[in-house]
């Protein structure tokens, strides 16, 4: 009986037992491990870190233009607060402006400005990752009951956010309320 753990049959017995435990918690940890992939995490965080980019921009610009934004979010470039718009993680390229509405890539954004007596007097600026993103909020912001690829919505300092309950399509339909999908008029 004592020497039972000094066969060599034994030692290949408690080996093959290891290493199948192994394997097991191996199989435990992929079949749990989130379903997206470590650059798109990475990308994720990188695009949301390229909108706060904007974001303080938009903020200069407004601080140098008397509270009011630009109508164009290329004015920022063109009046040098950014010499171009940060890279996109995914396409390596700047990041785009597209039309709220307009079915997004991952990366790109959407600059909406919120407009009081003819003038911009705030913005509201969406970043869009990929489907089923980690850590992303459900936002089905155009009413479709889907949901919008969002990853960050940011707004000026003057726009509060409505109810973040992302069961109610607020953005489509204040837009379609203002009559005017290429900005926000004030209501």
């Amino acid at each position: 009986m004592k020497n039972i753990l000094k066969s060599p049959q034994s030692i290949i017995f408690i080996q093959i037992v290891i290493i199948s435990l192994l394997v097991i918690v191996l199989l435990v940890i992929l079949a749990t491990y989130p379903r997206t992939s470590k650059p798109d995490i990475r990308w994720i965080s990188w695009a949301k870190s390229n909108l706060h980019t904007l974001q303080i921009a938009l903020d200069r610009y407004g601080e140098d233009n008397g509270g009011k934004y630009p109508s164009d979010v290329n004015d920022l470039i063109y009046s040098d607060f950014l010499l171009l718009f940060p890279e996109n993680p995914w396409t390596e390229q700047p990041m785009c402006n597209i039309p709220f509405g307009v079915s997004p890539s991952k990366g790109e954004f959407t600059y909406i400005p919120y407009s009081t007596d003819c003038e911009v007097t705030g913005y509201y600026i969406i970043c869009y990752g990929p489907k089923d993103a980690v850590n992303s909020n459900y936002w089905d912001l155009n009413g479709d009951g889907e949901d919008d690829n969002v990853i960050l919505i940011l707004t000026s300092d003057n726009i509060q956010m409505p109810d973040e309950s992302n069961d109610d399509p607020w953005l489509q339909d204040y837009l379609n309320s203002s009559g005017n999908a290429a900005s926000m008029q004030s209501p």
